[in-house]
């Protein structure tokens, strides 16, 4: 035996606001309406700063469209493409690195490529090769490695 709730008028009124209006939907009708995910292509590059901090350790390829601080361990491989790379004190890189400009002041180990340009601190490590047009070595920081100033192709 089953039973059957007769349909009035109320109930489909119930029923079409509950279809039309999501659970704890409160948005305010003046803001631009909520999407699910933008397709990649019309994602905006973030100009914020990413940090890495001293307790993070990353093994792999690490590809960023922000600038970034590392302070912890990174392994592997860095892309940063038209932003830049900072080294902090604490960071630890073994990895090819590849940015608009990168600044050490911790230990890299692995070749870095700049498309505009280089410096390690005072502070600073590098065992590996450095290219890009424009290079710093500060009064004390350490370099093993070759230099290539040349242009980019």
């Amino acid at each position: 035996m089953s039973w059957i709730k007769p349909r009035n008028e109320d109930s489909q009124a119930d029923a079409a606001t509950m279809v039309s209006t999501p659970p704890n939907y409160n948005r305010d009708m003046n803001s631009p309406p909520m999407s699910a995910k933008q397709p990649e292509s019309e994602t905006k590059p973030s100009s914020g700063n990413a940090q890495i901090g001293q307790s993070i350790h990353i093994e792999g390829t690490l590809i960023g469209n922000e600038d970034l601080t590392i302070d912890g361990k990174v392994q592997g491989t860095i892309q940063l493409n038209g932003h830049s790379l900072s080294v902090g004190n604490n960071g630890k890189i073994e990895a090819k690195v590849s940015a608009k400009s990168v600044t050490v002041q911790g230990e890299v180990n692995g070749n870095i490529t700049a498309e505009d340009k280089i410096q390690i601190t005072a502070s600073g490590t590098v065992k590996g090769d450095l290219r890009a047009p424009r290079i710093a070595l500060d009064d004390g920081a350490t370099f093993a490695g070759s230099v290539d100033m040349g242009n980019r192709d």
